[in-house]
């Protein structure tokens, strides 16, 4: 897949907050007629999920406190 040169929407991290403000933006854009989530881009050094999981996770599953 190639990156394009130009986008909408930039959204730096494929992490958890990325994706989820990818997902609310694509959603947002719908509910207005402005198309989906085509405009979105999401870009991770790394990849989807590869970032420090044991940072976050307390974020998710606050009984492991």
């Amino acid at each position: 897949m190639s990156i394009p040169n130009a986008s909408k929407y930039v959204i730096i991290g494929a992490g958890i907050h990325g994706l989820s403000t990818a997902y609310h933006l694509a959603l947002e854009l719908k509910k207005r007629n402005l198309r989906g989530g085509e405009d979105i881009l999401v870009i991770d050094k790394s990849g989807i999920g590869s970032g420090e999981k044991s940072r976050y996770s307390l974020a998710l599953h606050p009984e492991s406190w």
